[in-house]
C-alpha cells in the first residue's frame, strides 16, 4: 500500500511478504497529513514478478467547521419567541443541528432542528472541487419554559466526522403579574402608572 500526496510523491502505507489474514490491510491515520487529496495505490506481485496495481483518489480533511451564534447572545434575557441566527462554513459541510437544554450541568439535551444532506455528491461520486460552503440559519423558536435559564447548542459536522458546536445560556424571566386597578372617576384628577419589573 503506498500513499501519494498530491498524485506525485509517494511513501509506503504498509508492505508484507504473506497474504494478508484479515480484511485490514494498514490503517492510515491522517491527523499529520495535511489536507489535500492523496492517491492510494494497492500493489501486488507473486513469486514470478507478475504485478497488478488498483488505486482511489481519497482527499484529507483535517479542518473543523466554523460557526458563531450570532443571536441571542450569551446571557441575554429573553422572551419565549425568540429568532436564532447563526453563521457555518465548511468546506465539505454536512449537516447542522439546534438544541436546547433546561439542565443546569448539560447532560440532557433536546432536538430544536436538523439539516442534514448539505453536501452534495457529483453523479459519478467524485470528489467535487474544494469550495467553502456559508450556510445561515434564521429560525424562529418557542421557548418550552415560562422561566429559568435554557441553554442553546449549535452543532456542525462534515462530511469527514469534524465536529464543531457552540452554545449560549439565556435567561427568561419571571412573567409579569398583572396589577388590578380601579376605575378612574374625573373627579380623581389623577391617575397612577405602573410599570412592572422586566419591561
Amino acid at each position: 500500500l503506498e500513499q501519494r500526496p498530491n498524485l506525485g510523491s509517494h511513501r509506503p502505507l504498509f508492505e508484507a511478504k504473506a497474504l494478508p489474514r484479515t480484511a485490514t490491510l494498514a490503517v492510515w491515520k491522517t491527523q499529520s497529513s495535511k489536507d489535500a487529496d492523496y492517491k492510494i495505490w494497492l500493489i501486488a506481485r507473486d513469486e514470478l514478478e507478475h504485478t497488478a496495481a488498483y488505486s482511489i483518489k481519497v482527499r484529507v480533511d483535517n479542518t473543523l467547521p466554523t460557526l458563531e451564534l450570532e443571536s441571542p447572545i450569551d446571557n441575554q434575557r429573553v422572551l419565549k419567541q425568540v429568532v436564532i441566527l447563526a453563521r457555518i462554513a465548511d468546506i465539505h459541510l454536512d449537516s447542522y443541528r439546534l438544541e436546547f437544554s433546561t439542565d443546569s450541568e448539560r447532560k440532557s439535551w433536546e432536538q430544536i432542528y436538523l439539516q442534514a444532506g448539505l453536501y452534495q455528491e457529483t453523479e459519478d461520486e467524485l470528489l467535487r472541487k474544494p469550495e467553502l460552503q456559508t450556510i445561515k440559519i434564521d429560525k424562529d423558536w418557542e421557548i418550552p419554559i415560562l422561566e429559568g435559564s435554557v441553554w442553546i447548542r449549535l452543532t456542525a459536522t462534515d462530511i469527514a466526522g469534524n465536529s464543531s458546536s457552540q452554545s449560549i445560556q439565556v435567561e427568561v424571566p419571571t412573567a409579569v403579574e398583572t396589577r388590578k386597578c380601579g376605575a378612574i372617576s374625573p373627579e380623581d384628577q389623577q391617575a397612577e402608572l405602573y410599570f412592572p419589573p422586566n419591561t
